[in-house]
């Protein structure tokens, strides 16, 4: 009977969280529109800084070329591996209680209350992969916008860091604000830990000379200002 229960159970979660399937997932529809947003992003800034870019490169052809519908492809593929972790673990916490449940003889209004309060649990885990799907799908467009443009007109790119600032901000992400980094190390970066996880910088492509060094170094001037700003307030306020 308790086999039972579980296997219900497990096809209701996967039903909610999984609906549409790993090549079709509701929640890629979301992820699709971040992505989308950040090719946008990534285009206004290169065709800013960059007349050939913008002559060769048009952001309708980006958001219709079939690398990019792979690129989205792979993110509805990773956003459902996801969810299937949290489906699973919902379904694992689930098993624990009731079976407890079942060896102490507990109410079946009781174990409802606790497998309400294990949910919300599970729930504030999905909100933070939902969260964290979506701005990453930003990040993401960002990053392949920056490798393809190199790749495809062979211009010199890296990412510039931008740090939100909060006084939530890790000091070791604030320390990332206005310096240059290449796409392999802002994905190294975002694989350690718990990096990811509420986290909001951003970064944006730039052209970059052969030292890895700003063609333009207006903004990062600036940007090294505030860094240096947020710092010394962090300092006064530890």
């Amino acid at each position: 009977m308790l086999a039972m229960l579980l296997e219900r159970t497990q096809a209701i979660l996967d039903q909610w969280l999984l609906e549409g399937g790993p090549g079709d997932i509701w929640v890629g529809k979301f992820v699709a529109t971040e992505y989308a947003r950040g090719t946008q992003s990534a285009y206004l800034s290169l065709a800013k800084q960059s007349v050939d870019y913008a002559e060769k490169t048009t952001l309708a052809e980006l958001l219709t070329s079939p690398a990019y519908q792979k690129r989205i492809g792979i993110a509805y593929a990773q956003s459902y591996s996801e969810w299937k972790g949290i489906s699973d673990k919902a379904r694992a916490d689930l098993a624990s209680v009731l079976s407890d449940a079942v060896a102490r003889g507990i109410s079946p209004r009781e174990t409802a209350k606790i497998i309400s309060k294990r949910l919300d649990v599970s729930m504030s885990g999905a909100f933070n992969i939902a969260q964290t799907e979506q701005v990453g799908a930003y990040r993401k467009a960002q990053w392949d916008e920056t490798d393809d443009t190199q790749s495809r007109l062979g211009m010199r790119t890296a990412l510039l860091w931008l740090s939100a600032l909060k006084d939530t901000t890790r000091a070791w992400h604030a320390a990332r604000h206005g310096k240059t980094f290449t796409t392999e190390d802002v994905r190294a970066f975002y694989a350690e830990g718990g990096n990811r996880y509420h986290c909001y910088c951003s970064q944006i492509p730039i052209l970059v000379d052969a030292n890895m060094q700003p063609v333009s170094q207006t903004l990062v001037v600036k940007l090294a200002a505030e860094r240096k700003e947020w710092e010394e307030e962090y300092k006064k306020a530890a």
